[in-house]
C-alpha cells in the first residue's frame, strides 16, 4: 500500500477522533430558559390564600402530585435514584446521573428503533 494513503487514513482517524472526543452533551440554552422559575414576588397569590377558605380541596391538591408536578427538576425535589443508576428493557439502556446539581439521563435516540411503535406497548 502507498505510504500517502496511509498518512490520509491517519490524518482522517486523528480528525474523527478529535472530533468526536470535543464533542459532549450540548447544552441547549433556549431550552434553560423556557424552563419554569419559582415565582420570588410576595404579591403573587399562593396556594396557601386557598388554603383558608378551601380547607377540604386545599388539603386534597395538597396530597396529590399536582402541586409538585411543575417544579424545576432537581437533586433536592426529584425522589427517584439517580446516583449512576442504568435502566434496562428490551436491549435498550438509559443512564440516570447527578453531574453537580443536574440531573442527567443518557438515553437511545428514538429514531434508532427499528420500531417506532415499540414506545406505544
Amino acid at each position: 500500500m502507498d505510504r500517502s494513503y496511509v498518512l490520509v487514513a491517519c490524518a482522517c482517524l486523528a480528525i474523527g477522533i478529535s472530533v468526536a472526543v470535543t464533542r459532549g452533551p450540548q447544552v441547549d440554552e433556549g431550552l434553560r430558559e423556557a424552563l419554569p422559575a419559582q415565582a420570588e414576588s410576595t404579591d403573587f397569590t399562593t396556594s396557601n390564600t386557598c388554603q383558608s377558605c378551601h380547607p377540604d380541596q386545599y388539603d386534597s391538591w395538597h396530597r396529590s402530585y399536582h402541586r409538585t408536578m411543575t417544579q424545576v427538576a432537581t437533586t433536592g425535589e426529584v425522589l427517584g435514584d439517580f446516583n449512576d443508576v442504568v435502566l434496562e428493557t428490551r436491549g435498550h439502556e438509559w443512564t440516570l446521573e447527578v453531574r453537580g446539581e443536574e440531573l442527567w439521563v443518557e438515553m437511545p435516540d428514538p429514531a434508532w428503533f427499528e420500531q417506532p411503535a415499540w414506545f406505544q406497548q
